[in-house]
């Protein structure tokens, strides 16, 4: 597809910029939400930059996330000529520290569960948050219970079908004895017949 030199370098820049686009599937859009730049341009210019292997692309929910790889970083960055300097905000590290809230215990048994970091011995060099907020086991209590409740209406299932096989055999085995008991009479009216057909 054509694209004009100062689309190209809208698009380019501000990929380069934000190391990230997004675009939505909308071939027929009059420009970018973003950009003052037709989104088809857009779409197929990023297509083109996935297929060299310069940015990652993602579909979800009719939308297109392309993302900055490390060797698109240095295409845009030799396109554009900008000095090394310049990064995309999403190649910064940040620099902020964590929260105060976010602590990490050590995971081991000898120690208590709600021992700080700093006291973990060198041996321990794993170290994990801590548990999470009570809503969130409640959510697993919860799920465990739903758990629960499914084995038991299993077990109430298997009950009610063995419940209907046995009954399915008492009726069998009334159909059956009726039958013999018709039999048996039947016999024995025959037998009756013959008897007094002898006799007589």
């Amino acid at each position: 597809m054509l694209v004009s030199k100062q689309n190209r370098r809208i698009v380019y820049e501000n990929l380069f910029k934000e190391g990230v686009l997004v675009a939505k599937k909308d071939y027929n859009a009059p420009k970018h939400q973003d950009l003052d730049v037709p989104n088809l341009q857009v779409i197929k210019l990023a297509q083109s930059l996935t297929s060299r292997g310069y940015v990652k692309t993602q579909f979800s929910w009719n939308y297109y996330y392309y993302s900055l790889t490390n060797e698109g970083i240095e295409y845009l960055r030799e396109y554009l000529h900008l000095p090394s300097e310049i990064i995309p905000v999403s190649a910064r590290r940040s620099t902020g520290h964590t929260p105060a809230d976010r602590r990490y215990v050590c995971t081991c048994r000898t120690h208590t569960r709600r021992q700080p970091a700093q006291h973990v011995p060198a041996h321990h060099p794993r170290e994990t948050r801590m548990p999470r907020e009570p809503t969130v086991l409640l959510e697993a209590q919860t799920r465990v219970t739903d758990v629960e409740t499914m084995a038991q209406r299993r077990k109430r299932a298997q009950i009610q079908a063995s419940a209907r096989d046995l009954a399915l055999d008492v009726a069998l085995l009334h159909h059956s004895a009726r039958s013999v008991s018709l039999a048996i009479s039947l016999h024995a009216l025959v037998t009756h017949n013959r008897v007094s057909l002898s006799l007589s």
